[in-house]
């Protein structure tokens, strides 16, 4: 129903300050934490003197945030406590601690709400609000945040999303099945810290392309350069992987288990679409000969293959293994 004159407060119980009594006084300020509260009528109160109830607009009155008692009190007198109980015939504002998740509806929190400040901390249960309540667009998960314009968003803006990681132990080869790749990214990056279990500088990492993940079409339709450079030459090495075995040489020399784990990056195209693959690479590692040499190697090739699936495979041309790998593959937007 409609109300003539003040919108009555609604169902926020509070109790009120402690008041002193002063002899030979009627009206006393009620406040809350220290603030004057007005309630909206005698009826909407539960007053207690010297341990009695006492009874509205008989015994007391109230104008504003001013109580005030049928009679002066006295010295002795102990006003127990002064109880607000708002609009009883209303939910209304709810008490502190009282919104559970359960009383929210999905998408019911917006975040001009929680930008307003009206969901107030006092006023939630731990853990009410859920990301279900919010009504944010986008994905809601442990991977993502919530921006201002009210979307969920990966951080880092949204443009490099972790499709998978891990760290492997003593391996002869690593492989990257075609599942890995995610058709809703034409770009793949795969970042690579291998350490090899060779006891002495041997041999180089190749990479082989394969259009299913058996490894038996003999890595045909292939080719790649490298460029090497290191700090002891004076101009680069170059090497080129043949058309007729698909290897792609993208790290050389020097690997050694006492290096420690090198680092190679791998940029990828178009690994689940129907178009030339194409591959970028980079990696630095350090010779441990006497000399131990800073090498890094630059290089690119592609797999003249329109499948739209796509597998990796790594392994050493000497065959030693990798004692451990962590990688992680990245999907770009």
């Amino acid at each position: 129903m409609a109300y003539i004159g003040k919108t009555p407060t609604i169902g926020n119980f509070q109790i009120c300050d402690a008041i002193s009594v002063v002899n030979n006084q009627a009206a006393y300020t009620m406040q809350v934490d220290g603030v004057n509260v007005s309630p909206e009528s005698a009826n909407h109160m539960l007053v207690s003197l010297n341990g009695i109830l006492q009874a509205p607009t008989s015994s007391f009155t109230v104008s504003g945030s001013t109580i005030t008692f049928a009679s002066a009190l006295e010295t002795g007198d102990v006003i127990n406590f002064i109880q607000i109980l708002g609009n009883v015939l209303d939910l209304g504002v709810p008490s502190d601690g009282t919104v559970t998740t359960a009383k929210l509806g999905d998408s019911s929190v917006t975040t001009a709400k929680l930008n307003d400040s009206a969901v107030t901390t006092a006023k939630l249960n731990d853990a009410s609000v859920s990301l279900a309540k919010l009504t944010a667009t986008g994905t809601k998960d442990a991977t993502t945040f919530l921006r201002g314009d009210n979307t969920f968003t990966v951080p880092g803006g949204g443009d490099y999303v972790k499709l998978s990681s891990g760290t492997t132990g003593s391996v002869s080869e690593l492989l990257f099945a075609n599942s890995v790749f995610d058709s809703n990214y034409e770009t793949h990056i795969i970042e690579l810290n291998m350490a090899s279990s060779a006891s002495t500088n041997s041999g180089y990492v190749d990479m082989f392309y394969d259009d299913a993940s058996t490894f038996s079409s003999g890595f045909t339709n292939c080719s790649s350069i490298s460029l090497q450079m290191n700090s002891s030459n004076t101009s680069p090495e170059m090497s080129g992987g043949e058309e007729n075995n698909g290897v792609m040489r993208i790290a050389t020399d020097g690997w050694k288990s006492n290096a420690g784990q090198q680092p190679i990056i791998i940029e990828c195209h178009n690994m689940r679409t129907a178009y030339v693959k194409y591959f970028y690479w980079r990696a630095l590692h350090i010779n441990m000969d006497a000399d131990q040499r800073l090498i890094v190697n630059y290089g690119g090739g592609c797999a003249r293959t329109v499948s739209t699936t796509s597998s990796l495979k790594f392994a050493s041309q000497n065959g030693w293994n990798f004692s451990e790998t962590k990688y992680a593959v990245y999907g770009v937007k």
